[in-house]
């Protein structure tokens, strides 16, 4: 009910998207949007709300609980630090069937950012390793102790890779069959080859760019269908 409530509020995107430049030229998939996490989160907050207020009240109630034990909010902290802008791209390799995904996140802000790492590194716990590549730092979670059985944080961030450039958080998972380290690296090497706005089809469209929307979204039908 309203314009700024429900389905229409959680479908609400927040400014220019990135263009077709952000990707390599031969990418099988390019997907960019812009929007408010801290938005989308009040949104499902306020949609669960609605339909189940018990559920509701339990989800806050295990919010609060993991907030307390991790020392940083999930509002005030891990949300503002990144956005609104988001990427992904698959581009298959040039000796491999399973396609190298490649996340970009924008670093909105660099302290609540730091908070957000410092509290992982406290609470799973865990150190930050690094591999040199090229002159860039690939960098990624290392844990000293054994697991006790099956912990999916652990999981999660054992798999995780991820890179600075600038403002920008490029994050790859091994988890989600995207290559892990290899893919960062082989993301670091595409960064000196064309980009996706110098292909013919998509210089005839609008020269490359996006023309100011919030949602870009580019697929190659030609290498995904075979």
């Amino acid at each position: 009910a309203g314009p700024r409530k429900g389905l229409a509020r959680f479908m609400s995107l927040k400014g220019e998207a990135e263009g077709f430049e952000a990707a390599p030229e031969n990418a099988l998939q390019f997907l960019s949007f812009s929007v408010d996490t801290a938005e989308l989160y009040d949104t499902l907050l306020e949609m669960l709300k609605d339909a189940d207020e018990a559920q509701h009240q339990r989800m806050r109630d295990q919010i609060d609980d993991f907030e307390k034990e991790a020392g940083i909010s999930l509002r005030n902290d891990l949300f503002p630090a990144f956005g609104p802008r988001v990427t992904t791209t698959s581009v298959l390799p040039p000796d491999g069937l399973l396609p190298d995904s490649v996340t970009g996140l924008e670093i909105r802000n660099v302290e609540a950012f730091d908070k957000c790492l410092k509290s992982i590194l406290r609470n799973v716990p865990a150190e930050l390793g690094e591999l040199d590549f090229r002159g860039r730092k690939i960098q990624y979670f290392t844990f000293p102790q054994p697991g006790r059985g099956f912990e999916p944080a652990r999981v999660i961030l054992s798999s995780s890779y991820f890179l600075r450039e600038g403002n920008r958080l490029v994050v790859s998972s091994a988890a989600a069959g995207s290559g892990g380290p290899s893919a960062l690296k082989r993301h670091i090497l595409r960064l000196d080859k064309p980009r996706l706005a110098a292909h013919p089809s998509i210089q005839q469209w609008l020269g490359g760019k996006t023309g100011g929307a919030s949602l870009v979204t580019y697929i190659n039908l030609e290498q995904a269908f075979p």
